[in-house]
């Protein structure tokens, strides 16, 4: 048996995949924010070699974070995308169901 064979999936795990991704790439924006207002604010007394070499890697540091958050943000719109297209085809799933023409029950008289 294939380990996809196992997989199930509800609207509400997908919601939460999102909430916790968003929640995750907001608190990873703001952590940046905090730093590069440090960084900001020592650069303003500051300056010389060490500094420029400082926020030099600084900002390659957050070069590597915006690849984090495209990323992030590539993963919250194909949940977001997976989650559409799961609740349509549970909506085709329950319209075909409800469409059935399920007849009468049958009792024997034997």
């Amino acid at each position: 048996m294939a380990i996809i064979d196992n997989l199930k999936m509800s609207e509400e795990a997908l919601e939460q995949a999102i909430q916790t991704f968003e929640t995750k790439k907001l608190a990873l924006e703001n952590s940046y924010l905090k730093i590069s207002n440090e960084v900001r604010t020592l650069d303003g007394t500051y300056h010389g070699e060490a500094s420029e070499k400082f926020k030099a890697q600084f900002d390659a540091l957050y070069k590597n974070l915006q690849q984090n958050e495209t990323v992030m943000s590539n993963v919250v719109s194909n949940l977001k995308t997976a989650l559409g297209i799961y609740q349509e085809h549970e909506q085709q799933a329950r319209s075909m169901m409800e469409g059935l023409d399920v007849g009468t029950s049958y009792q024997s008289n034997l």
